[in-house]
C-alpha cells in the first residue's frame, strides 16, 4: 500500500535508486547518499521521500530511532609515534551526518615503554581548530586499557569532531597502536 496522497512508488527517487538492491543489502552509506539528494522544503513530493527514507532505513535495519544501528560496531585504530600535544593521533573521525558512540579503547606498545605513560583522550573540532581533553589515564602496561571503566560515559562523536589520543612520553618504545571501539547511532 503506497503512502496516503503520495506520488506512486515508481516515481520515487528513493525507491528508484535502490530498486535492484535487496533490503538486506542496503547500507547506511546508501541511505546517507539518498538523503543528501532530497530537498528539505517538504513540498512537491519531498515529504513523501522523507517517509520513504525512514521506512527503508527502518525496514533494512540500517536506521535506528532508538539506539545503535545494527551491525555497525567497528574497531578504529591509529598509531602514536611521538609524544606531546603535537603528536595527537586521530582514531575516530565521523563523516558528515554520522554519529558514533565511543565504547572503549586500548593501546598496544611495540615494546614495553619501561615507564609510566599518561594517555590523553581528546575531542578535536577540525573546523574551529579546537580540542577538549576528555580523560587522562596513566599506565605502565604494554597493553593498557586506556579508557578506565570507572569513567564510563556516553561519548557521542559527530562531524566535524574527531576522537584523538596522545601520550606524555614514549619511554623506550617507538610506537603505540590505539584501538577504539564505537557503534554508529546515526
Amino acid at each position: 500500500m503506497p503512502l496516503p496522497f503520495a506520488p506512486p512508488p515508481d516515481e520515487s527517487r528513493v525507491y528508484d535508486s535502490l530498486k535492484s538492491i535487496l533490503l538486506s543489502d542496503v547500507t547506511p552509506d546508501q541511505l546517507d547518499s539518498l538523503r543528501s539528494t532530497v530537498f528539505a522544503q517538504g513540498t512537491d513530493g519531498t515529504e513523501d521521500e522523507f517517509r520513504r527514507l525512514l521506512l527503508l532505513g527502518l525496514a533494512s535495519q540500517q536506521l535506528s530511532i532508538s539506539g545503535p544501528i545494527p551491525n555497525t560496531g567497528k574497531i578504529f585504530t591509529g598509531t602514536i609515534s611521538g609524544s606531546g600535544i603535537g603528536n595527537i593521533t586521530t582514531v575516530i573521525e565521523p563523516n558528515e551526518g554520522e554519529v558514533w558512540v565511543f565504547q572503549g579503547a586500548e593501546g598496544l606498545w611495540n615494546t614495553s615503554p619501561g615507564a609510566s605513560i599518561t594517555f590523553g583522550m581528546y575531542i578535536e573540532n577540525t573546523e574551529q581548530s579546537l580540542d577538549c581533553i576528555i580523560e587522562t589515564y596513566a599506565s605502565t602496561s604494554t597493553n593498557p586499557s586506556i579508557f578506565d571503566s570507572d569513567a564510563q560515559m556516553s561519548l557521542f562523536i559527530t562531524y566535524p569532531n574527531k576522537l584523538s589520543f596522545t601520550v606524555s612520553s614514549m619511554g623506550s618504545a617507538a610506537s603505540c597502536v590505539v584501538s577504539s571501539y564505537a557503534v554508529r547511532v546515526r
